[in-house]
């Protein structure tokens, strides 16, 4: 019996596979090594971890430095912003360490407009202009904007397989015992991505692809159900997942 508990719930870290389970999401086996999606998402987690290890001098910096380079890639990485200010302010009370990160990644930027005249802000309110050069989607197409923001979500939900769909719903009140700050980013990354389609964002079904930064979100809860679980339940779900990327490959088509 001490065995299994030992099994279940090591001392340290993350339990044995959790970052397997990670690297065999059909999200990342199909997009992962192909697409300039995945390191756009690498750079999302580095902002993400840099912001929340605040007990280092200067991370902050770091901090502003990879949200600069995400936004640089894609106007997406706005998503960070309410994630970083809202984890700040619901564990940290406080806002100071958000608004230097974004006022250093932002005046970074207004560099680059001085040196090479690239103004990122203009860039982002053409984009939207060309987004929805009749007026916002819901207004001009409702059904259409209903049924892509439904085809979002299902997509993600299929690239995340049902396996880890469930181990997300029981590891919920795991994770907010095991971690505060963790649980605060498990609902904080859906719901800025949760803003992002009701604002209109991913008119196409590329969902899956475009959104892979919101993997780790998504993978918390589901790390601290998988830590109480025992080893053959383990192997049950990370085959299940593997099981079904695989599936999915041998019988999809992904352009991208």
């Amino acid at each position: 019996h001490d065995q299994q508990q030992a099994q279940r719930q090591p001392r340290g870290g993350e339990p044995p596979g959790a970052l397997t389970l990670f690297t065999i999401l059909p999200g990342v086996l199909i997009y992962g090594l192909a697409t300039v999606d995945a390191p756009i998402a690498g750079l999302f987690l580095g902002a993400l971890v840099s912001f929340i290890d605040d007990a280092r001098r200067r991370t902050w910096v770091w901090a502003s430095l990879w949200l600069f380079a995400s936004l640089f890639f894609t106007f997406g990485a706005l998503f960070l912003l309410p994630v970083l200010l809202g984890f700040e302010l619901l564990r940290r009370r406080r806002v100071t360490r958000s608004l230097a990160v974004f006022a250093l990644a932002f005046g970074l930027l207004g560099l680059v407009k001085l040196g090479l005249g690239y103004d990122w802000a203009r860039g982002f309110w053409q984009a939207a202009a060309m987004e929805n050069a009749k007026g916002f989607w819901l207004f001009v197409d409702p059904k259409r904007y209903l049924w892509f923001r439904l085809g979002a979500v299902a997509e993600l939900l299929l690239f995340f397989t049902p396996f880890a769909a469930l181990l997300w719903w029981r590891g919920r009140g795991a994770l907010r015992r095991l971690s505060p700050d963790g649980f605060a980013l498990a609902w904080l990354g859906p719901a800025s991505l949760a803003c992002m389609l009701l604002a209109g964002a991913l008119k196409i079904g590329e969902a899956a692809r475009v959104c892979l930064f919101i993997l780790p979100y998504l993978c918390l809860p589901v790390f601290a159900a998988w830590r109480e679980l025992e080893q053959t339940a383990r192997d049950r779900v990370a085959y299940g997942v593997l099981g079904f990327g695989c599936l999915m490959q041998l019988v999809g088509f992904y352009q991208w």
